[in-house]
């Protein structure tokens, strides 16, 4: 038999297949780092545009509910109960909510101190709140009121527990079903309240002749109890230090509580709600799980929070979205000079960009004023048809190195506030604008 010696690989022929290899997994490695990088920013984008989605879908859903069972403007409102004293504008007392009660109102520019890394990056950061029934439960039907029967001499409002809206809150299931439903309405009426103590929010009686008056929550930690045999539900209310319910006597038969015999009024919570952007330390510092807001990488949020019936916010805001770069808002407004219905409208669009425009027509009314004739009434909140949302965000970190390109669509944001092309700090941002409708101000000429 004859054998043939085996032949092994060369030193050479190793040392030239490792070095192949080698470069053969150093291109691997380096797609696999794009690949990922990519992955990544993709991702980061991705979680950007949900949250500016999220934010925008959260005001809108408030902003639909503007002034309903409300007040588009409590000062001008014809339709608010009086008492017969001359030139009274109805029973506000020292409800400082009510006396403010209209139903949007925006402060353009009015977050813009709260985050200035937001300023210079030419960004706007206004403060929306939006006033109604924003759990948009129905009103309830009154059975009695008591003047001064409830706790801590507050007015009582009973329920009618046969009408559509209790059924609906029933709960048979319930081990408990009246103490569920107690607590059920004590949500809707009071839904936010302070560390130690409670929360006074606002409430509309509305009367048979269709006239309104603004109350509160009686300053207990529960103003809605359960009463009497049958059980029936009650909601301690007042009007401020002093101020009772207006009843038929006290307006001269213009509006006001009837009596029990009458009958035919409802009540309903009034919520306000502020949307503002800050940091979580100063608007939020009880939320946990957030990341901070540091020197290095200053991060502010949108956060909504309730304010109570003297307009005063209430501990305990709730995180709408991170990140937020700027939050602008722009109105339509039916300027038309006759108040009348069935005036003809005279629409006019005040931009994102007009601050002098948005404190004109959403500023901040006084209730205590008189009421400002009908011919002159076309400037308020109340003509308010629409508004528009511009929310503008971005990513948590830098990640590119140069500001966006001359006439670009797509904005950057520089982080630490001192950047220069080559450096990787500047981060990509997301805005999404929607136009929402307000049909509780459809018709309104007052």
């Amino acid at each position: 038999m004859i054998r043939h010696p085996s032949r092994a690989f060369t030193l050479v022929e190793i040392l030239v297949s490792l070095a192949a290899g080698g470069l053969v997994m150093v291109g691997l490695m380096g797609l696999s780092k794009n690949a990922t990088v990519a992955f990544n920013e993709e991702v980061r984008v991705g979680s950007l545009q949900a949250s500016v989605r999220s934010a925008v879908l959260r005001l809108q859903s408030d902003l639909a509910l503007t002034s309903y069972l409300s007040s588009p403007n409590l000062r001008s409102d014809p339709r608010i109960v009086h008492t017969r004293v001359a030139g009274s504008n109805a029973n506000v007392g020292v409800l400082g909510g009510a006396r403010r009660l209209q139903g949007l109102r925006i402060e353009a520019g009015g977050s813009d101190g709260a985050a200035p890394r937001n300023v210079e990056n030419g960004y706007r950061n206004d403060v929306l709140e939006v006033s109604g029934n924003l759990s948009g439960s129905d009103p309830f039907v009154v059975l009695d009121v008591v003047i001064g029967g409830g706790n801590a001499g507050c007015d009582r409002v009973i329920l009618n527990m046969d009408s559509p809206t209790i059924w609906r809150l029933r709960d048979s299931s319930a081990a408990d079903p009246m103490t569920s439903l107690v607590a059920r309405i004590q949500g809707l009426f009071v839904p936010a309240t302070v560390a130690g103590g409670a929360a006074q929010h606002l409430v509309r009686l509305l009367d048979p002749t269709g006239r309104s008056q603004f109350l509160a929550t009686c300053a207990t930690a529960t103003p809605v109890t359960q009463t009497g045999a049958p059980p029936a539900i009650a909601i301690d209310v007042t009007a401020g230090v002093g101020q009772r319910i207006l009843t038929t006597a006290d307006t001269g038969g213009v509006g006001g509580w009837p009596g029990r015999s009458v009958g035919g009024c409802t009540l309903n919570p009034v919520h306000v709600a502020r949307y503002e952007v800050g940091s979580s330390a100063v608007l939020a510092p009880t939320l946990t799980g957030i990341e901070p807001s540091t020197a290095a990488n200053p991060k502010y949020d949108l956060y909504r929070s309730y304010l109570d019936a003297n307009g005063n916010a209430i501990a305990g805001a709730e995180l709408v979205a991170e990140y937020v770069a700027g939050l602008r808002f722009g109105l339509t407004v039916d300027s038309a000079v006759v108040g009348a219905p069935g005036t003809a409208s005279t629409l006019e669009r005040i931009a994102l960009t007009d601050g002098a425009g948005l404190g004109q027509w959403a500023g901040l009314i006084d209730g205590t004023l008189a009421r400002p004739p009908s011919t002159a009434g076309s400037i308020g909140p109340h003509r308010i048809r629409s508004v528009g949302i511009e929310v503008t965000a971005r990513v948590p970190m830098a990640d590119r190195d140069r500001p966006e390109p001359a006439g670009a669509g797509l904005r950057r944001y520089c982080i630490p506030g001192a950047c220069v092309p080559g450096a990787l700090t500047f981060a990509r941002t997301r805005t999404m604008n929607l136009e929402v409708g307000l049909p509780n101000h459809t018709g309104v000429f007052y």
